[in-house]
């Protein structure tokens, strides 16, 4: 123990020193019984953050001061402070609310419709208008508005009804309204009437030569589409398959006077066009006519 005692008379602090031949027990005895030296005046040392490896008995030569782990920042994870905007805090902009886009309802069916839209309680007297094709309708079909208030906001729901729908009730119907000087429109809403084919041009009677070729036009459209043709000489259908609107029908000729009519055909069903007369020239209408149906008759 004297040779450990003699050695810290010496300049250094032991803890900086290694002695060597001396056992790691005595050293760990010397440690103990002897306060540490400070390396720096009084009060400097006050001064080194405890985690500098200049700190109070700290061992730059053997030891390495432990660290904190570095904390890693993850984006889109950091729970950072919300601060409330004033965009934040701005009412959302008011707009109807979505809906059926497209109906098809069937000819001469009943159809009805809506749109909807929630206003704050702060807007008064909210009258909403039904439009068809960029044309306000007025009057002329059935519209009804219901109102139903809560605590912050009103709920708006605006109907339309149309009573055995027609083809030409088809079009694209939008809801309008004004709030604070701000016009506000819904998306539209197709409608699409379906129904049997409406014939747009049909056969028409006409005076041949004998055996002189000739034409015969049939037309139809729907919705829905697409729309099929079969024609039908005398009451006997001339083609298996149905060809596509419009279909032109060309006859080689005649000998004798004929009767000519088409059908037109899509997923609602079918319709029939009129019967039509093709006589020959020279000769008297019905001299041929034998027994054959009157045109138009069913066959």
């Amino acid at each position: 123990m004297g040779r450990a005692r003699l050695l810290l008379l010496g300049p250094l602090t032991l803890s900086w020193l290694f002695v060597p031949g001396l056992p790691r027990r005595a050293l760990a005895e010397v440690r103990e019984e002897t306060p540490p030296r400070l390396p720096f005046p009084i009060g400097l040392a006050d001064l080194v953050p405890s985690s500098s490896p200049l700190s109070l008995g700290a061992q730059p030569s053997v030891v390495v001061s432990p660290t904190l782990p570095r904390r890693r920042l993850r984006r889109g994870n950091a729970a950072l402070p919300s601060v409330p905007s004033a965009r934040s805090k701005r009412l959302p902009p008011l707009a109807f609310n979505h809906t059926v886009g497209h109906i098809k309802p069937s000819e001469h069916n009943d159809v009805k419709f809506n749109c909807s839209i929630s206003i704050p309680n702060t807007y008064q007297d909210t009258h909403i208008s039904w439009w068809k094709d960029g044309k306000e309708l007025l009057g002329a079909h059935h519209a009804v508005t219901h109102f139903y208030p809560d605590d912050e906001v009103t709920a708006v729901i605006a109907s339309f009804s149309i009573m055995r729908v027609q083809r030409s009730d088809s079009g694209a119907y939008t809801c309008k309204t004004n709030i604070n000087s701000e016009e506000i429109v819904s998306d539209p809403i197709y409608v699409e009437v379906q129904g049997l084919p409406y014939f747009t041009r049909e056969p028409e009677s006409m005076n041949v030569t004998r055996n002189t070729a000739f034409n015969l036009t049939c037309q139809a459209v729907g919705p829905p589409e697409p729309v099929g043709i079969v024609w039908f000489q005398n009451s006997s259908r001339v083609s298996e398959q149905p060809e596509r609107s419009p279909s032109v029908l060309t006859v080689p000729g005649l000998t004798e006077t004929a009767f000519f009519s088409c059908e037109a055909h899509n997923d609602k069903g079918l319709a029939v066009s009129k019967g039509i007369q093709v006589n020959i020239k020279g000769e008297k209408q019905g001299q041929s006519l034998g027994g054959h149906p009157e045109p138009g008759l069913p066959h």
